[in-house]
């Protein structure tokens, strides 16, 4: 062993050693961030079904109303004629309550719809998150290799230029 030769190994185990660590360093972090971004948007989702469950009871409410003033507005309009309960009175009395049926049915649609895409939208951002994530050890392997490979490289650039390991003796001309 020259005296280059330790040096040579010294830089390619010490480039290894901190490629291994920054790149496993770096891969916690960022996992660590996705971390982060999944918790917000769970958070997020958390926020928009509660809004959409509000704003479904809201207008299951004011559909109830409009229904009762339009039952109401019925029965006014048959008394003040003297018809009574009867008759035509009974069939716009069904067909409100149709008609607030069927909206009911609509805004439970929607509502639920809503929930749909609030959860597919979570979906596609946990798969975004998921492809991100790293192994910390695995990178932190893969960073020490690499980086390992450039000392080695570096290293026997240093020996070749001192003469350490004996290349670029030969002059080419055969005995």
């Amino acid at each position: 062993m020259t005296g280059i030769e330790p040096l040579v190994l010294a830089l390619t185990l010490g480039s290894a050693v901190v490629g291994g660590a920054t790149s496993l360093m770096q891969a916690s972090a960022q996992n660590r961030a996705i971390e982060d971004q999944r918790r917000l948007a769970n958070r997020n989702s958390q926020v928009q079904r509660r809004q959409a469950n509000q704003d479904a009871s809201l207008k299951r409410i004011q559909e109830t109303r409009r229904a009762a003033q339009i039952r109401g507005a019925l029965r006014v309009k048959a008394g003040a004629t003297g018809t009574g309960v009867g008759g035509s009175f009974t069939r716009l009395l069904y067909a409100a309550d149709s008609d607030q049926a069927l909206n009911l049915q609509i805004i439970e649609e929607n509502r639920v719809n809503q929930i749909y895409a609030i959860n597919s939208g979570l979906a596609g951002t946990e798969i975004g998150l998921n492809s991100r994530v790293e192994n910390p050890l695995l990178a932190g392997l893969v960073g020490g290799l690499q980086l390992g490979a450039q000392g080695l490289s570096a290293g026997q650039g240093l020996s070749d230029a001192f003469g350490g390991s004996g290349a670029g003796t030969s002059t080419g001309d055969a005995p």
